[in-house]
């Protein structure tokens, strides 16, 4: 659920070593080629939502950025307790035009969102909404199975990290800065 880690790679060289059926190799191959495809570095899968205001916003439009995207939504108590953090970290990055913090929500009851970003509730950064039930979703490329989700994109739209640090942990910051010095 939580992607690939090296300790999943080696499990998996390890039961390689001891089957030799092809069905489960098949079987495995597929699971982790899933997986494999949001690794570092790889192309990250564009997506799609809708602003508040009605524009269409693409994670490729974002390229020459790097991008925070949080996954949330209005119903979701962990995702605003995230907000202080989030808000301290946009405040952080507040005038670089290089970082973009792009929050997706996932609201079925578009009118709640709405009303938690003009009620100011929500951190500063880029909004959208988008379904979980679209084709090409967000839920359905980055196989998300709950929220909160943190996701970084460098500035090439490669990804950086399908499973990123929340807000809170007082590492996103620094990651952000890596990727901007190495611009």
């Amino acid at each position: 659920m939580e992607g690939l880690s090296p300790e999943l790679a080696q499990l998996r060289q390890e039961f390689y070593k001891t089957t030799v059926s092809p069905v489960y190799r098949k079987t495995l191959d597929k699971s982790f080629a899933k997986w494999e495809a949001l690794g570092k570095g790889k192309p990250a899968p564009d997506f799609t939502g809708v602003t508040a205001n009605g524009d269409s916003v693409s994670l490729q439009s974002l390229k020459g950025k790097v991008v925070y995207i949080d996954v949330w939504a209005t119903w979701c108590g962990p995702c605003r307790d995230e907000f202080p953090a989030s808000k301290k970290l946009v405040k952080e990055f507040e005038g670089n035009d290089k970082v973009v913090f792009l929050y997706v929500s996932v609201d079925q009851d578009v009118k709640a969102w709405k009303k938690m970003l003009r009620d100011g509730q929500a951190p500063a950064g880029m909004h959208i909404n988008q379904q979980t039930d679209v084709a090409g979703s967000i839920w359905e490329k980055y196989h998300l199975w709950g929220i909160p989700r943190y996701i970084m994109v460098d500035k090439n739209g490669k990804m950086l990290e399908a499973h990123a640090a929340r807000p809170s942990s007082g590492k996103v910051a620094a990651a952000i800065r890596m990727q901007l010095k190495d611009s």
